[in-house]
């Protein structure tokens, strides 16, 4: 979007400690020129929730608007705020100073993509997003999104898929992913060597590297090369490098247990290769190459041939 408007994006850092976007933060780089902060609920690496309190009173005090994504969280964290308050402050609209929310149906509401949300804190703020053409030859237009037209099915989808599940089955699909959640920070917290990476606030859950460990901990890219050797699929990250599991509501209470297990096991088998030296040859390597390349240029262009790779198969 941002490429399309000619809009500059200014990229702040988090917290190294949370993981979270602070007010502090926001505050250092806004300016006269700002003209939209974006917040987190959750973000999608390491699943924690910005500070959405703070960052909202001071747009508010600025007179800048506060979009909040939520596209991950958007059907989950409000029944987790219900069941477990302590790890979900207040993101949406009853903070003042949230002007919009972007909440995906494809996620955790079971939908099919297509049928992402976009809340406005008033239809005021709404009309801007509209395009209206008058003088065209086929007569009067008017379109509330960029694509025009949709595909009714999905939105179709996407409408039987929450009156099906309801209230009490999205809570119930968050009760399940809280116990999984649960499950895995338990099983890394008793592992020297690897740590969470935030405190996150719903199914996904980053594991990183404690530097802060003896020998400087386990090396977690090349634990998350171990798991997926054993069928796991899992996301690597970086700036930080870690990696993220995602657990959902199709994920069971013993396939937690499971990746604890094999997280333990694999932590280990990680130490040993540390101690004799030996070293990954999967996602850790390139992973830790590209996130230590200083030409970020070059590394786009790498990933533009790859993508047309894939498409010219």
């Amino acid at each position: 979007a941002a490429s399309w408007l000619n809009v500059r994006i200014v990229v702040l850092e988090v917290d190294p400690s949370t993981m979270r976007l602070t007010a502090a933060a926001v505050r250092r780089r806004i300016s006269r020129r700002t003209m939209l902060v974006v917040a987190s609920a959750p973000c999608y690496p390491h699943g924690v929730v910005d500070d959405v309190q703070a960052i909202a009173d001071l747009c508010k005090r600025r007179g800048i608007p506060l979009h909040v994504d939520s596209c991950l969280g958007g059907f989950c964290l409000p029944l987790v705020q219900e069941l477990r308050p302590d790890l979900v402050p207040t993101f949406d609209f009853r903070v003042p100073g949230v002007t919009s929310i972007s909440a995906d149906t494809h996620k955790f509401g079971m939908g099919q993509k297509g049928t992402s949300v976009l809340l406005y804190r008033s239809k005021e703020m709404r009309k801007f997003q509209y395009t209206a053409v008058t003088e065209w030859s086929g007569g009067l237009y008017i379109s509330p999104t960029l694509p025009g037209s949709r595909n009714g099915g999905v939105v179709a989808t996407a409408w039987a898929s929450l009156i099906c599940l309801g209230r009490s089955g999205l809570r119930a699909s968050a009760e399940g992913i809280l116990q999984a959640r649960d499950v895995l920070v338990d099983a890394v917290s008793r592992i020297d060597g690897l740590c969470i990476m935030g405190i996150p606030a719903m199914g996904v859950v980053a594991v990183g590297t404690d530097t802060k460990a003896p020998n400087g901990g386990i090396d977690s890219l090349i634990v998350m090369d171990l798991l997926t050797a054993r069928g796991w699929v899992l996301n690597a990250l970086q700036k930080p490098l870690s990696f993220h599991v995602c657990f959902t509501g199709a994920h069971s209470l013993e396939t937690a247990r499971k990746l604890a297990s094999d997280l333990a096991e694999c932590a280990e088998e990680a130490r040993r290769m540390k101690e004799k030296g030996v070293a990954s040859d999967g996602k850790a390597r390139v992973y830790g190459l590209g996130g230590t390349f200083p030409d970020r240029g070059a590394v786009g262009d790498l990933l533009i041939h790859y993508q047309d790779g894939v498409l010219g198969v």
